[in-house]
């Protein structure tokens, strides 16, 4: 039952967003782990090379990483990913969010990095995505992209942040529930 806390991670973060923006009413919350920005210049280099009919077996590789081992790709993944990846200009138009456009929405936003002085996407996360909301909170891993694998714990606490206010409020609720429940001869 809504409201719900929608957590994304790396490409989900589109999809979440645009619940989050289509349907206020029914999200309590919304954590980006890793979450993909719309506003990165890398996006465009991507699509030209996917639109020349480049490979993507090794990025999908980089990607998926499996106990310090490489997996192949199944021949679809590879395919859904370049089309993710094609329509990606079309995507960011979708799910773009101005600053304060989530008003006041509970958000944390989680990036993975391994070196967060540096990069790009770390830094971009932090300076465009925390502007989307007036309770925001950004927290910086030292993590690969799977950081929802190698270090669950801190999603787990960001979820278990979020819920605080809801188990508060249930507890009185869950007691007349029970009091309400007629006794068994």
């Amino acid at each position: 039952l809504p409201p719900y806390i929608l957590v994304a991670h790396s490409f989900g973060g589109f999809p979440a967003r645009r619940f989050a923006l289509d349907f206020p009413q029914d999200t309590a919350g919304l954590i980006l782990v890793d979450a993909t920005d719309e506003t990165l210049p890398l996006f465009l280099p991507v699509t030209t090379m996917l639109a020349a009919g480049l490979q993507f077996d090794a990025l999908w590789r980089a990607f998926d990483v499996k106990n310090g081992s490489l997996r192949q790709p199944h021949a679809s993944q590879t395919a859904t990913l370049s089309a993710e990846l094609l329509a990606l200009p079309i995507t960011t138009r979708q799910v773009r969010v101005k600053p304060g456009g989530l008003d006041d929405l509970p958000l944390i936003v989680i990036s993975a990095s391994l070196d967060a002085s540096t990069d790009r996407v770390t830094m971009s996360q932090r300076e465009v995505m925390t502007q989307w909301s007036t309770q925001n909170q950004y927290i910086a891993v030292e993590s690969g992209h799977a950081l929802h694998h190698e270090q669950p714990e801190v999603v787990i606490q960001a979820i278990r942040s979020l819920l605080i206010p809801f188990q508060k409020e249930s507890v009185p609720a869950q007691r007349q529930i029970i009091s309400d429940v007629p006794n068994e001869p």
